[in-house]
């Protein structure tokens, strides 16, 4: 997908060394376990788990003038026995590179993943948001409700 001087795509190996570049953006606390990234030899494995798994997605964003990776997410789909056996989908590690922010880049990546978890025969899409009011309110310009429901997490390591 191309418009606008930035094409969405899934990633290629090729990618990750620029991937890892701006994902410790997805938070404003440097320190936090969220901000860590693997070095490029790991992230390369940790790439090849994902291609080899077949249901993971590696979606970004690359500026067309300087093949620079500006966003990036991760969509997994889960196969299911309810819905018919139609699988989910679940959206996570959404992150656009601070200069490129409110370009509709975001955007763009989003609907690139529901077109492939479309693609799949998902019936839904779910994702966890942070608390920031204009966080909500942009996955609820794309469609996304939390009116009916309440994201939870446990997490497994020290933030």
């Amino acid at each position: 997908m191309e418009d606008n001087g930035i094409t969405v795509r899934l990633a290629h190996d090729e990618d990750v060394a620029s991937i890892l570049g701006i994902l410790p953006q997805i938070t404003t606390r440097p320190e936090s376990l969220s901000a860590k990234v693997p070095a490029v030899h790991k992230a390369l494995q940790i790439f090849e788990r994902m291609e080899l798994h077949g249901n993971i997605y590696l979606v970004i964003a690359q500026a067309n003038h300087t093949k620079t990776i500006v966003g990036a997410l991760t969509l997994v789909i889960v196969p299911n026995f309810n819905y018919n056996g139609r699988p989910w989908s679940i959206i996570e590690n959404v992150v656009v590179s601070r200069e490129w922010r409110r370009k509709g880049i975001g955007q763009k990546m989003m609907d690139f993943a529901t077109d492939v978890a479309k693609h799949n025969d998902c019936f839904k899409i779910q994702l966890l948001s942070g608390p920031r009011d204009d966080q909500a309110g942009f996955y609820r310009s794309l469609g996304f409700d939390d009116a009916n429901s309440r994201g939870f997490k446990k997490y497994l390591v020290d933030r």
